[in-house]
């Protein structure tokens, strides 16, 4: 919303108020966190809490999308739909990421494909007959 709120124009102020937006968000969780005395388990499992709840309630507002969709809410479903999107692919692809970067996962996944054990039982010739097979009319 603020790329279309804030264009070319405003671009240096739209990124000033994001990093404000991120650093106020740090702060409260780390104020919170030393006022409640929560560990940083205790915070791992309220984020983790919170993901069910955030689409659940983005479920909610998109089996109502017809008497909110001339209303703000609808934006704001959608501007947090895209953001859990984000958080989802970071959580789920960012280990897989960190892990296609370690040299010790590339040398192994070498060794697999490379493997004559391996080759010998992965044939494609095979699954292309049973494809053939169910194609003839």
């Amino acid at each position: 919303m603020g790329r279309q709120l804030f264009s070319a124009n405003y671009q240096l102020g739209f990124r000033f108020f994001k990093a404000f937006l991120f650093v106020a968000v740090i702060a409260i969780i780390i104020i919170l966190s030393v006022i409640c005395e929560l560990s940083l388990m205790d915070i791992f499992v309220c984020c983790l809490a919170f993901m069910p709840t955030a689409w659940g309630l983005i479920q909610i507002a998109q089996a109502v999308r017809p008497k909110i969709e001339h209303t703000g809410v609808w934006h704001f479903t959608r501007a947090l739909a895209r953001e859990f999107d984000y958080g989802m692919g970071i959580v789920l692809f960012g280990p897989i990421a960190i892990l296609a970067w370690l040299p010790i996962i590339k040398a192994f996944h070498a060794r697999i494909l490379f493997n004559e054990a391996f080759k010998r039982h992965l044939q494609i010739q095979p699954i292309l007959a049973v494809k053939k097979k169910k194609h003839r009319p």
